[in-house]
Order: structure tokens, then sequence, then C-alpha cells
């Protein structure tokens, strides 16, 4: 169960979010951002806004063990107020559901359902992974240090949980925002410091209807 977990919160919970490559944008200058409380506020009124992503995912993971990046391929997408998917098509098959307090996990047509009630870190981390995928910062809750920067096309919010517990899942999160409309372009989760899950959102379309059938969890 831990292993899910860990597995689901390296996506990609932030979710209102996603479009170019990180490597369009490799050679640009972060600075700090002077006016943080413009720029939340004006991130909160736009997640606010959206009722559903979907969009094109590219994931990239680096383990230093293996000395190499896996990379697969797939869609993405949620739904207010507590409804995810991450469907991999390449290299295989593999699945991640998260429909309220139900979780789903289909791998090489095996599937496997959990309930997430009754555990304080599974649920917070299930509210981590939806404020980190959308971008909606306010439903993070207390027990994280933020610090924010901007480039000339990008904002950048890192994420920093305080508990040590938590750090034993996550030890580092980089939201990069597109300065155009506030969506998530990429997110990056760190499991130490060599060790981590790159999401890239691309194809991004928003507030559209999702068939049920895409979150389903039975």
């Amino acid at each position: 169960m831990f292993d899910i977990m860990k597995s689901i919160g390296r996506i990609a919970f932030g979710i209102v979010l996603f479009a170019l490559m990180p490597s369009a944008y490799a050679q640009e200058t972060f600075v700090k951002l002077r006016d943080v409380e413009s720029f939340t506020s004006e991130l909160a009124a736009r997640t606010s806004a959206v009722e559903s992503i979907y969009a094109s995912v590219r994931q990239e993971k680096y383990l230093s063990v293996f000395s190499a990046k896996v990379v697969s391929k797939g869609v993405f997408a949620w739904e207010k107020p507590d409804r995810l998917c991450l469907d991999y098509r390449t290299p295989s098959p593999y699945k991640i559901v998260i429909d309220g307090d139900r979780l789903l996990t289909l791998n090489a047509g095996k599937s496997s359902s959990a309930s997430l009630k009754g555990n304080p870190v599974m649920s917070q981390m299930r509210s981590l992974m939806a404020a980190c995928i959308t971008g909606d910062l306010s439903r993070m809750g207390n027990g994280f240090s933020m610090e924010y920067s901007e480039s000339a096309s990008e904002y950048r919010v890192e994420i920093v949980p305080e508990s040590s517990q938590f750090r034993g899942y996550i030890s580092r999160m980089v939201i990069s925002l597109d300065r155009k409309d506030l969506s998530v372009n990429s997110l990056t989760m760190y499991e130490n410091e060599t060790d981590y899950t790159e999401y890239v959102f691309y194809d991004k379309k928003f507030n559209q209807k999702i068939p049920d059938s895409v979150f389903a969890v039975r």
C-alpha cells in the first residue's frame, strides 16, 4: 500500500496545468518572485474556474541505483472534486485511478483496489497530489515550506515537506507553471537528492466532460 502511494505521490497529484517540454526553457534564468501575494491570488482565481483537465503526459523516472532514465507516455485526467487518472500506454500499460477515497491500480492486466480512509498520511498524499497537479496550492494545508521564482516564460514553486515522516515519501517538489495561463507545465517529485520522477503535461484541455468510465475504480 505504501509503495503504491509512494508512486502516486510522485505523479502527479497539482492538475489544472500542462504544456511544453521543460527543455524548451532549460537556458532561462529564474529569479526570486517579488510579488508572491499577487501571484497566489491570481493562481487561486485561475484554478477555481477549472472543473476538469485532460492532457497528454510524459513521465521521466530516474533511479541512481540503475543510472538510467525510464520514459513513459500516456494521458492524464482530473475532475473536481477528487477524481484523478494516470493512464500510461507506452512502454507498457499501467493505470492509477483515484475517485474520492478509493484507489485503483491496473498493471499487466491485474487490478488492485484499496480505501484511503482512516490513513492520515495517505489522505495528505492525495491532497498534495491534487494541489500539485492542478496548481491549487490552497489545498496543501500546513506543513510545507514554499519558495517562488520566475523567468520570462514560467513561474516556479519549490515545495519542501516539513514532516520527516512525509519526507520518507517525497523530499521536495518543483512545479513549473506557464506564465500565459498559469497551467502546470511540469511537476518534478524528488525522493532524495538524486532520484526523481518528472511529469510533463501538454495538449491540455480544460473544462471538458470526461466519461465516468475513465475514473472507474471497480
